[in-house]
């Protein structure tokens, strides 16, 4: 969402911290907003009334950074958090990790989202917690985005993905409900120099069964090819994957993660012609075929 009009915003805020956009520093692989760092504050502008209600309400043991102040500026909504002292685990930190210390990273990060989990639900709820853009929990909303790229998918494609999904949330009735980050991950967390990893970026956190942060989680240890990382946290989260239902539901979020892809590539994409070369879609076959990444960790 980087333009002239966001720096500018930008611009403005960090001025309320004794800053700049000359004196701070832009975090260029910020994804879903923009990101500066002062020594003292991040500044994020985009949309945070989510995380900005949510951000009191969050255990202390999962390391969140506090909340300093937040606001709105020209249409801009903004927040400053406390700046922890250390760097993004994923994008700036992790090629240098050894493997022992990339599975401690990995293991730590898991340990705080679960504290997360334990935030109280009905404050989560009113907070806004209710729904994530990643994963469409409502069945009906589910059948509405498959229907909306079936015509890339074909038909016999989106009927085992149907298929799939009406297996989810079969086998998530019933299951506990927790706040999840909803988007865990190594890019999403901060790693400190007393080798904590510390879980940020909750503008998507939602109430959700207590594994579905496992799917993004093993996903993108999967894309930065951590296989003794991965291994490692299948077996402390063995508890939750031997529950029963857990695979039809690790493997149903995985649908849903990835049609959320597929609608955003096709919106973006000509399509008609790369189809076959579109990474969602591929990944939605080898979901159908049971031969995704999924399969190593079930």
């Amino acid at each position: 969402m980087a333009d002239g009009s966001a720096t500018g915003v930008a611009d403005q805020v960090l001025a309320r911290f004794g800053s700049g956009v000359d004196r701070a520093v832009r975090v260029a692989f910020a994804y879903s907003n923009e990101v500066w760092l002062t020594d003292d504050v991040v500044v994020r502008i985009g949309h945070f009334d989510r995380e900005i209600a949510l951000a009191p309400l969050i255990p202390p043991g999962v390391g969140y950074p506090a909340l300093v102040d937040h606001g709105e500026v020209d249409g801009w909504s903004w927040m400053a958090s406390e700046r922890i002292p250390g760097e993004n685990l994923g994008q700036e930190a992790w090629p240098q990790l050894s493997d022992d210390l990339s599975t401690r990273a990995v293991l730590d990060l898991w340990a705080r989202v679960r504290v997360l989990h334990t935030t109280e639900l009905a404050a989560a709820r009113r907070a806004g917690c209710t729904t994530t853009p990643f994963y469409a929990l409502d069945p009906a909303d589910a059948a509405r985005q498959l229907e909306e790229v079936a015509g890339v998918l074909g038909g016999r494609l989106t009927a085992r993905l149907r298929s799939m999904l009406d297996d989810l949330f079969a086998a998530m009735a019933g299951q506990p409900l927790v706040l999840a980050h909803t988007d865990a991950s190594v890019s999403n967390a901060v790693w400190t120099p007393d080798e904590r990893a510390i879980p940020v970026d909750l503008e998507f956190a939602c109430v959700a069964p207590e594994d579905l942060d496992l799917e993004h989680l093993f996903r993108t240890l999967d894309e930065v090819n951590a296989p003794t990382t991965s291994a490692a946290l299948a077996e402390v989260t063995s508890d939750l994957l031997a529950r029963p239902g857990a695979g039809t539901r690790l493997r149903g979020y995985a649908v849903l993660r990835d049609l959320w892809s597929l609608r955003a590539w096709v919106r973006s994409t000509d399509f008609r012609t790369e189809a076959d070369a579109g990474f969602p879609l591929t990944q939605l076959r080898r979901h159908a075929a049971g031969t995704s990444w999924l399969e190593e960790v079930l």
